[in-house]
């Protein structure tokens, strides 16, 4: 041990040397030039002055940060870059999204479950996008929307290519098929139908996991990237809610309609609205009783089609005409449910976002109302100038992310001209085309057709969205259902039977020229956006 005199406080003040070194390098210098006790008491004295105001200003920053915390100081700035976490798709879509489930985050946790949960985020220096969604809505829609968002594409060009590989083989004769015979006129089995489909559901529900491998997507989702546990780090990452929705690319924003009833997703909007353009919000919003329609819609599509080439592979034991005629009835009563269910949504969303207000919002706690609304208040000045802000924003990303109220995307509509056109597939392969224009003309005015039915569908139950009593509700629905089964019926008996016939005037193909027309007219909307 160093010692710079013999005095009965050598050891106190050596000591006390040693702390202050470690505070302040520049210390150090000076302790050879003491030389008495007298200087040594002094240097003491300095030194102890030195610790305590040290101390003081360490404390006083601790206590500034608290009290920001308790006024509830929001900034669209992030301060402390330590919290900004983020998470892969993998791990928000684990077990089927299991952690989406309605209100888990009002579970109480343990700190093993919280860490758990904590620990399936990490530091990053940005995030790709900002999962904005209500709590109180169901774990299923939820799990279904991000599915389709992130991996609808690859499961589209995945399916595809499988399904021409598949067609291929069996036109080479590398994959066995059932002969012709009375039921079935051709050599053919729905190798492209069953190929392409499976693989398109399995990538829809699937493909994260591979693109995992490589991509670098960070998604913001609060039960992971805010620590559920520890007090201090989860107010410190909830009031910086508006700071993590600045750093994000995009908001990726799961509707439904409590969404905008919520206090705490108004905030989310409005840090959004702040923070980004005005003119060009990077907002994707994504309805989640979409979602649910559209995977239904797929499934029953590919049902149907499946059904009806086994049931011909078997020799027809159920009548064909008895097959569609059930399965158009009955997938087409609960389609007309779910279509006049989103319609009903739609229209719910455009009313919301007119009166949108956030005074009116609720939040479960409200002592959180103040300082969230103060908040605003710094950001806009007004609060009806935040709503007004809000409202333009979203108006026109909904308009151009999914379109006027009546429109059905054309991008989900995609996967039902996949399913006819891998049945069409199989067909060919069999040889059912060889030599026949017409036929190809056929399939192609039919294919037309299923892409204009969706949509077409989807205006007429958007007429009759409105709720009745139960009886009502019935007829309504069943009219529907049996007005679109008549109309499909009466479009493949002219198709296959008029157009397809080569006795049957040039004049024929016309009617295919005016399906792809209607079918390009209805997607209108869709073009435009692009």
């Amino acid at each position: 041990m160093v010692r710079c005199c013999e005095c009965a406080k050598c050891d106190w003040h050596v000591e006390t040397v040693q702390v202050q070194a470690a505070i302040r390098d520049s210390i150090e210098e000076d302790i050879d030039d003491i030389s008495s006790n007298e200087q040594c008491e002094k240097q003491v004295e300095d030194l102890e002055i030195q610790k305590t105001q040290s101390n003081l200003v360490s404390q006083i920053s601790s206590v500034r940060a608290s009290l920001q915390l308790s006024l509830g100081h929001l900034s669209l700035d992030l301060q402390d870059f330590s919290l900004l976490r983020g998470t892969r798709l993998v791990q928000v879509l684990r077990r089927f999204g299991s952690e989406l489930r309605a209100n888990s985050l009002k579970d109480t946790f343990t700190q093993e479950e919280a860490e758990r949960l904590f620990g399936r985020s990490a530091q990053v220096q940005k995030i790709d996008h900002f999962i904005s969604h209500c709590w109180q809505d169901e774990r299923f829609a939820k799990v279904v929307a991000l599915h389709i968002h992130c991996n609808l594409r690859p499961a589209v060009l995945s399916s595809l290519f499988l399904a021409m590989l598949a067609v291929s083989l069996t036109r080479l004769k590398f994959l066995p098929v059932v002969e012709a015979g009375v039921s079935n006129e051709i050599p053919h089995f729905p190798w492209g139908l069953c190929v392409g489909m499976s693989s398109f559901f399995m990538i829809l529900f699937s493909w994260h996991y591979l693109q995992d491998l490589w991509s670098t997507k960070v998604y913001f989702l609060d039960k992971f990237c805010v620590h559920q546990g520890d007090s201090l780090l989860k107010q410190q990452g909830v009031r910086s809610f508006a700071a993590f929705v600045a750093q994000s690319d995009h908001m990726l924003l799961l509707w439904s309609p409590q969404y905008f009833t919520r206090l705490w997703c108004t905030l989310e909007l409005a840090a959004l609205v702040k923070s980004k353009s005005p003119s060009s919000l990077p907002l994707k919003i994504f309805p989640l009783q979409l979602a649910k329609m559209s995977l239904y819609t797929w499934s029953m599509g590919f049902m149907v089609y499946a059904t009806n080439q086994f049931n011909r592979i078997a020799g027809r034991p159920i009548p064909d005409i008895l097959i569609l005629a059930l399965a158009l009835i009955i997938g087409g009563y609960l389609l007309c449910m779910a279509f006049r269910r989103y319609a009903l949504d739609r229209k719910a969303m455009n009313q919301q976002i007119q009166s949108f207000s956030v005074e009116d919002a609720k939040c479960s706690d409200p002592s959180d109302r103040q300082w969230v609304e103060t908040s605003m208040l710094r950001w806009f000045a007004d609060l009806q100038l935040c709503n007004q802000h809000i409202r333009e924003g979203l108006r026109e990303q909904i308009r151009h992310v999914l379109g006027p109220e009546d429109h059905f995307p054309t991008t989900l509509a995609f996967p039902i001209l996949l399913i006819n056109l891998y049945n069409d597939g199989d067909y060919f392969a069999g040889g059912y085309f060889d030599g026949s224009p017409r036929r190809i003309f056929a399939a192609v005015g039919f294919t037309a057709f299923l892409f204009t039915f969706i949509p077409l569908l989807y205006k007429v139950c958007f007429c009759f969205s409105e709720r009745r009593s139960w009886i009502v509700e019935f007829l309504i629905n069943a009219s529907l259902s049996l007005g679109a089964t008549i109309i499909t019926a009466c479009v493949y008996v002219v198709t296959h039977n008029i157009v397809a016939n080569p006795e049957v005037s040039a004049w024929a193909l016309s009617i295919v020229v005016l399906e792809i027309l209607m079918a390009l007219w209805l997607q209108r909307a869709s073009w435009r956006r692009r």
